[in-house]
């Protein structure tokens, strides 16, 4: 479970450096990825997966999302581990994570 975490932080880390082409400014960006990760905090994952659909670039929509996974992983909820699969964005992220969800949630 642990190495998972970190393959999905190191990814999330290449995600969030790569070039932003969306029209939304980088404040109002931060406050839904801020606010994001406070209903995660809290435990709800369905806010947060309605605030990754705020995001307009789907690369932030996808950092976001791994966010939600990796809190999903720490309790264990496998209904939203695979909510979280099916609304990536990335090809790459989807086949991984599905690995992933194969291990935790046989």
């Amino acid at each position: 479970m642990k190495s998972s975490t970190i393959i999905g932080l190191v990814l999330f880390v290449i995600l969030a450096s790569g070039s932003v082409q969306a029209q939304q400014t980088d404040d109002e960006i931060g406050n839904i990825l801020a606010d994001g990760i406070g209903y995660l905090v809290m435990g709800n994952f369905d806010a947060a997966f309605e605030l990754s659909d705020r995001l307009e670039s789907a690369e932030n929509q996808d950092l976001l999302i791994g966010n939600i996974w990796n809190f999903a992983t720490a309790a264990q909820d496998c209904k939203v581990m695979k909510k979280a699969i099916e609304k990536f964005n990335s090809i790459t992220m989807k086949a991984l994570f599905s690995t992933n969800l194969k291990l935790l949630c046989p």
